[in-house]
């Protein structure tokens, strides 16, 4: 009886102890998975934070690619998530599943959710000149503000009324 007990204990708490450190798992839709295999890396930023856990097709012709991703990025993984394949940093000749998000913010995705992969945007990559375009352009406006009370314009000002 007493070993029953112990067993019964020791069974509870690995159970416990496995639900605390459990991945968040997301399953993603893709038309095409260019060679990718289960095994593979999920990246986020840089890092390795998950993994490819099974990979199947469907009637419809969408493969479906269950990952898991460990705990401590859970909060990364939003709306605005958006996934890719490309080839994996870590092996040559290996593919790997790449998110990025292209706004931050927005509400956490829940376990278990389906996300469907929509083709990158060719504007994706312009992201950043186009911020910093943007930027430079309400600099250029706030100047232009200030443009009348400045003693050079004001002078210039004058001699086009004497002309």
């Amino acid at each position: 009886m007493q070993g029953r007990l112990k067993l019964s204990l020791c069974v509870f708490f690995i159970t416990l102890f496995l639900a605390g450190c459990s991945n968040f798992s997301l399953t993603l839709s893709f038309s095409e998975i260019q060679g990718l295999k289960k095994g593979a890396v999920v990246f986020f930023d840089g890092n390795q934070v998950g993994n490819v856990t099974h990979i199947s097709y469907t009637d419809e012709g969408v493969y479906l690619v269950s990952v898991a991703v460990d705990k401590d990025f859970r909060s990364a993984f939003t709306e605005y998530s958006r996934f890719d394949i490309a080839a994996s940093p870590l092996k040559e000749n290996e593919k790997a599943v790449i998110m990025t998000l292209v706004r931050k913010g927005g509400r956490k995705l829940e376990k278990n959710t389906t996300v469907k992969a929509l083709p990158a945007s060719p504007l994706q990559g312009l992201t950043p000149f186009i911020d910093r375009f943007k930027s430079g352009m309400d600099d250029l406006m706030e100047d232009m503000k200030s443009l009348p009370e400045n003693e050079k314009y004001q002078e210039f000002e004058k001699k086009l009324d004497e002309l």
